[in-house]
């Protein structure tokens, strides 16, 4: 429901299409001379700013 962006494969072309300012931009495109495949890519999804748990006192926390 909250797309911001979504990538597509195009051809041999990485396209990124930003949903809310409508714009669609070429992020990457794979030379003449290679013949392999893009590969594959993923949906993924996160939240928005990234929640991570707290550290606890403990012994990794002052390995460093």
């Amino acid at each position: 429901d909250n797309v911001e962006f979504v990538l597509l494969e195009m051809g041999r072309s990485i396209l990124y299409l930003d949903v809310k300012y409508r714009t669609l931009r070429r992020v990457y495109e794979l030379a003449n001379e290679d013949r392999s495949s893009l590969g594959y890519i993923q949906p993924f999804m996160m939240p928005w700013p990234p929640v991570f748990p707290a550290l606890k006192n403990g012994s990794a926390r002052n390995a460093i």
